[in-house]
């Protein structure tokens, strides 16, 4: 017996599934690096556009306004002006006339209205494909593909970007047929509406305007729409779209015209430099090869909708060509070239323009409702080729649940870092090959770790990659967000998290001073690392056994570095470089101490040796020559007075006035740094 359901009550089910997810997990995820900056371009807009108005009973979060990382924030000399702010300046106005009790409610907004856009997008998408091959169960896979793509989905909640980009394009492709296949001023007042929505958020959308007013010009030049009417909807298109593009944008509201060409300049010579890690290499974001963006998307789309993508791609070239002359009077293979050209010419206009692209592909996420069009259309073409072979329909129907019910499993298993998503393609050590976590949401889970089992009330962490966990900070209870600091030294940190990007920092741990604490791993890759300060090393208790400290780079000597007045460790010690070098040692119990530090000496002048200035808790303590270049010994008596001084519990050694110079200055070789006190170790007695 075959059971029909209703197509209302299968398509409002599969919807309210969504919202009802959506609504359940939205809470779950951190916080991306934009979403700070992305709420300051909003404020900084309102703060000009209210004063513009001259209304006063209303301002921008003061919160916002006060940040300083962003430079000025002054509209006329802010530095992001630029940016279009259709999704940041109504989401800082509701921000500002709603009053969040804390900064964790307004993220958690955010990512609730973001994760309604994408509803939006996803409805888009089903109808685009519904239209298109005139199935509303295709359409629903349609939607589905795009609810099954890990790293859409994870985004979906926190890239009010690229995401709400992606989701209005897609209304716009709505929009854009309905007015090309039903031209009035209803369908013209709709796109223009939606064309200047999606600018707004991005102004590569304007892709929507000249791709509409190019199809609608070749159905006029054919004769297959009437040149009149056509000509007075194109006008009234053009007019909503620069209606609503100047009403939405504060930007534009003094010299729009001059403003606009300003700001499509700067974004069509953006470039920002970001070094990246790409199939192992480091790369520049201003020196992209080709085939970056080409890369990304096929190493973090589902194997399946690439499969398919590339048999609609194929088709659709194919079907030009037989149909040339006349293809622009069938409404299905308009909308194939529509769908085609919406995919392949963003990015071959990236790769021409050589545009700035980071983070992967999601400056491009906008193409991906045309991509999994065509990929439908491949899966089409696949099963019309199986004919009345039922056992194969059977096997391919086999073979697409499964393929996309272990997708949904691993993203299930990985919540909340579908981030994180690569295919086979991509291989395995990820993050030896790629910038995993770029977005930084496993932050929130690394801090979490360190609130729930570490008690004490003063917390200090040193991010080790690049990184900003100050967002992921405003996650946390109150309480635990007063316990926990950002460190600006490695040495006195407690807890040391990095996520691998950009990890120069990390490369340079020494991990005799701290060790593996908690890992977050996806797929048996490793994505993010905490490592814990040895306790022992902070205790006065390592002067205890009288055994000496070490500088090499299998020392401890190294984790009491201060500054930036040390070499790296070699195997016998360590170079100081540059006039001063600062140590920091757990300061001895009682007293007094005879601190003795065995050390050589790069002289300048082996007559005169090399004079050491050297200071101890801000005290003066000696003037030391070192006259040999190697098996110098310092000693210096540490009196009670001396000890006390400290106000931290530490020893500060300070040398000064190091006079240094080169090896290569010497004649010694070719190594031009300036090198004065060699370390090997400290001993006390």
């Amino acid at each position: 017996m075959n059971v029909k359901i209703p197509e209302n009550i299968a398509i409002s089910f599969f919807f309210l599934t969504l919202l009802i997810l959506g609504a359940t997990i939205f809470q779950d995820y951190g916080i991306g690096w934009d979403e700070i900056v992305e709420r300051i371009d909003g404020a900084v807009s309102l703060q000009y556009a209210l004063h513009y108005l001259g209304i006063n009973s209303i301002h921008a979060p003061t919160q916002l306004l006060s940040q300083t990382f962003m430079g000025p924030l002054d509209f006329i000399s802010y530095k992001d002006k630029y940016y279009p702010v259709g999704f940041n300046l109504p989401m800082v106005l509701i921000e500002s006339l709603w009053h969040f009790p804390n900064e964790k409610s307004v993220y958690l907004f955010r990512h609730a209205i973001t994760y309604i856009f994408f509803l939006i997008g996803a409805y888009s998408v089903f109808w685009l494909a519904k239209d298109r091959f005139s199935n509303w169960r295709l359409g629903l896979l349609a939607a589905l593909f795009l609810i099954i793509t890990p790293r859409i989905f994870a985004e979906s909640f926190y890239n009010s970007k690229d995401l709400v980009l992606l989701s209005l394009f897609a209304l716009g492709m709505v929009t854009a047929i309905q007015f090309i296949f039903h031209n009035n001023l209803k369908t013209a007042l709709l796109h223009g509406f939606v064309t200047a929505l999606a600018m707004e958020i991005r102004l590569m959308a304007i892709a929507l305007l000249l791709m509409t007013v190019f199809i609608v010009c070749i159905r006029i030049y054919t004769k297959v729409a009437p040149c009149k009417k056509t000509l007075i909807t194109i006008f009234v298109y053009f007019v909503t779209v620069t209606t609503f593009f100047i009403l939405f944008w504060p930007l534009l509201w003094d010299k729009p015209f001059t403003h606009f060409i300003e700001a499509f300049k700067f974004m069509s010579q953006f470039k920002v430099a970001v070094d990246m890690l790409y199939w192992g290499n480091t790369i520049s974001s201003i020196q992209l090869p080709w085939h970056y963006a080409f890369s990304w998307i096929a190493i973090t789309t589902p194997l399946t909708y690439l499969i398919f993508w590339c048999i609609g791609f194929i088709s659709i070239p194919v079907m030009l060509i037989k149909k040339f002359h006349f293809f622009i009077r069938d409404p299905n293979a308009l909308k194939d070239f529509l769908f085609l050209s919406f995919t392949l010419g963003p990015l071959l206009g990236t790769c021409l323009l050589k545009t700035s692209l980071y983070d992967g592909w999601r400056h491009l996420y906008f193409i991906y409702p045309s991509f999994i069009l065509i990929a439908i259309k491949g899966l089409i073409i696949i099963w019309d080729k199986l004919g009345t072979n039922i056992k194969s329909k059977y096997l391919f129907i086999f073979i697409l649940v499964s393929s996309m019910s272990c997708t949904s499993l691993w993203m299930i298993q990985s919540h909340p870092l579908q981030n994180v998503y690569f295919n086979i393609f991509a291989g395995n050590n990820w993050k030896d090959n790629f910038d995993i976590d770029y977005w930084g949401l496993s932050n929130l889970a690394a801090i979490k770790e360190i609130a729930k089992t570490d008690p004490r009330p003063l917390i200090k962490i040193w991010p080790a990659s690049y990184m900003n966990l100050n967002p992921s900070l405003d996650l946390l209870d109150k309480a635990d967000k007063s316990r926990l600091h950002l460190w600006g030294q490695k040495e006195d940190a407690d807890y040391i998290i990095t996520n691998y990007r950009n990890s120069r920092r990390s490369n340079s741990l020494n991990l005799n001073c701290f060790s593996p604490f908690y890992e977050i791993i996806v797929d048996q890759e490793l994505v993010l690392t905490i490592l814990q300060s040895n306790k022992q090393i902070n205790s006065p208790l390592i002067f205890s056994n009288n055994s000496p400290i070490i500088f090499s780079k299998d020392g401890i000597g190294p984790c009491f570095f201060r500054g930036t007045g040390w070499a790296e460790p070699e195997k016998w010690g360590v170079w100081s470089v540059g006039a001063i070098a600062d140590l920091s040692l757990p300061s001895p119990q009682n007293g007094p101490f005879i601190l003795n530090i065995y050390a050589n000496a790069l002289l300048p002048n082996k007559k005169t040796g090399l004079n050491v200035q050297i200071m101890i808790n801000n005290q003066f303590i000696t003037n030391w020559n070192l006259t040999k270049p190697n098996n110098n010994t310092i000693s210096i008596a540490l009196s009670k007075k001396i000890l006390q001084s400290s106000t931290d519990g530490r020893l500060s050694i300070n040398f000064k006035n190091l006079n240094p110079t080169s090896p290569k200055l010497l004649g010694l070789g070719l190594d031009d740094r300036l090198l004065g006190i060699g370390l090997e170790s400290i001993s006390l007695k």
